[in-house]
């Protein structure tokens, strides 16, 4: 399991769920407190935004990335000597970004690209042409403040 990067010392379990149903994917994982002095209680206090690679290995030495997300909930338990985590995929900055906005006349890769950015993630996609949504000569948008204005 990897913090930012960095290699988080003391893994015991890890468990990821996904889902096909609009929702984010989330995980959890159990850590030793004491595995490595660096990441004692006073670490896991000082972390206001932990971004997580959770890795998972069927042979030796080769390690696959099967979820990047952010830490939601953080349960240090100095007694037991386990830390608890749990959160989310990335996914779950965009469903937690509401916007009214509307994107006609854009083409799709210029859309996604928009939407990652202001998320803080860059997109990796082929650039399209074709344009996304209804073509206007005139282009006209209607917005309201709300589902009955």
């Amino acid at each position: 399991m990897l913090s930012n990067g960095v290699d988080l010392p003391g893994a015991v379990s890890a468990n990821v769920e996904t889902s096909n149903w609009y929702r984010a994917s989330r995980f959890s994982a159990e850590l030793a407190l004491h595995a490595d002095p660096a990441f004692g209680f006073a670490w896991w206090a000082r972390q206001s935004k932990i971004l997580v690679d959770v890795q998972f290995s069927v042979s030796a030495g080769s390690w696959q990335s099967v979820l990047i997300g952010e830490v939601d909930q953080i349960d240090v338990h100095p007694l037991s000597g386990k830390v608890l985590i749990s959160g989310r995929d990335l996914v779950a900055r965009f469903q937690e970004a509401r916007t009214q906005e509307s994107f006609q006349n854009d083409t799709a890769s210029h859309i996604v690209t928009t939407l990652a950015a202001r998320r803080g993630m860059t997109a990796n996609v082929t650039a399209t042409t074709a344009l996304a949504g209804a073509y206007w000569q005139i282009d006209h948008v209607q917005l309201t403040t709300g589902q009955f204005s």
